[in-house]
């Protein structure tokens, strides 16, 4: 027996379609609204341009020209001196500046053709954008860090944050200032520091000479002559290259003297390289174990000339507290025939090199002539 289906009801075809059409309906306006929907820009990364300590760049400015990202590193201990300026009285600039964790720390929005500012001390870096005021206009801008910037400075660009900026000098009189091409009165003369003008401090050496950078070279002036101006109480130290060093020679010397003789020594020491101090055995030689040639009393006198010879200390290793020019006299016996004397320099002495001359002779009635100096090593 066969059973026949019954016939759908048109109506019920339609409420079980229904749906479907209304759901892929929906699907489609729902595209379509997502693909009217302004998208947003994506994000650009610009590539950064490193600038070296102490220097300066020319940001070249154009309409065709995209924007560029420099960055430069912080100083950790004192404020980083910043210069923009525009090459052209016609052409003005915006910038932005912002730390390495992309906050803003400066932004110059008005149009401005000259700017300066001390960034707070850090252990990073910074990020700098520069555009030109007019997004039409053609110009250049010079950024400056550092010692580049404080260069630029004549006088000192007035800082927006109020901190110094770096170390600069200027002439202390009314006459100009000689730059010399080291640390010395006997070296040439690169050119002049003239009053009112400002150069940016470099380094300064313990007697008095300060470096500076002049026409791209390394200068120097004598600080006597100068006035400094801006944060200069941490300047660098420097060694002035012109004061010699001692070479390196045996640690312990070995002098001796006749009984009614005299006998001299040289040397040199320096500081804070090369051979910083000697020690020096004198001997009373022809002795004998009976009166009166088994005992002498000797006058030593030690002189000396060079840069620091202020400084230098002599006399017995446990305490040297002789100088330049003094004497003393000493016993010398038999059994005692050798005694030691050091030669060095004062605790926290500056850079200095002295040369020097130990004489040692017998306050005996008829002393001998003076010996050749013996100098070997002993120990």
């Amino acid at each position: 027996m066969t059973t026949l289906s019954r016939p759908q009801s048109p109506n019920r075809v339609m409420l079980l379609v229904l749906p479907v059409l209304l759901g892929l309906f929906a699907l489609v306006v729902f595209t379509g609204l997502m693909l009217l929907r302004p998208q947003p820009a994506p994000t650009v990364t610009l590539p950064l341009n490193w600038m070296a300590d102490d220097s300066e760049v020319s940001v070249s400015l154009r309409p065709s020209t995209p924007t560029r990202l420099y960055a430069f590193d912080a100083r950790p201990s004192q404020p980083t001196l910043l210069t923009l300026q525009s090459t052209a009285p016609t052409f003005a600039f915006a910038a932005q500046i912002k730390d390495d964790k992309g906050a803003l720390v400066a932004q110059f929005t008005q149009p401005l053709q000259v700017a300066a500012l001390a960034l707070p001390p850090s252990s990073g870096s910074y990020q700098l954008t520069v555009e030109a005021a007019d997004a039409t206009a053609t110009g250049t801008v010079v950024v400056a860090i550092g010692a580049a910037a404080a260069a630029r400075s004549s006088p000192p660009a007035s800082i927006l944050n109020k901190a110094a900026p770096p170390c600069q000098m200027t002439t202390s009189g009314s006459a100009a200032a000689l730059v010399r091409g080291a640390p010395s009165p006997d070296y040439e003369i690169i050119g002049t520091l003239q009053p009112g003008a400002y150069l940016p401090v470099l380094g300064r050496t313990d007697d008095g000479w300060l470096a500076v950078n002049h026409g791209e070279r390394l200068g120097w002036l004598i600080e006597n002559v100068t006035t400094l101006v801006g944060q200069c109480d941490q300047i660098p130290r420097l060694l002035n290259p012109v004061i010699p060093t001692a070479s390196t020679d045996n640690d312990i010397f070995l002098l001796e003297v006749d009984r009614d003789g005299s006998s001299q020594m040289r040397d040199a020491i320096s500081l804070p390289n090369g051979d910083a101090s000697d020690l020096i055995w004198l001997r009373a030689i022809n002795l004998y174990n009976q009166a009166p040639n088994n005992y002498r009393v000797f006058s030593v006198t030690l002189n000396c000339t060079g840069i620091g010879a202020e400084h230098l200390r002599w006399g017995p290793p446990y305490e040297p507290l002789l100088g330049c020019g003094d004497t003393v006299e000493l016993p010398f016996l038999y059994e005692i025939s050798q005694q030691p004397l050091s030669v060095v320099f004062e605790a926290n002495s500056p850079q200095s090199y002295v040369e020097y001359m130990l004489t040692i002779t017998s306050t005996s009635a008829n002393p001998a002539p003076v010996l050749a100096a013996n100098t070997d090593a002993v120990g």
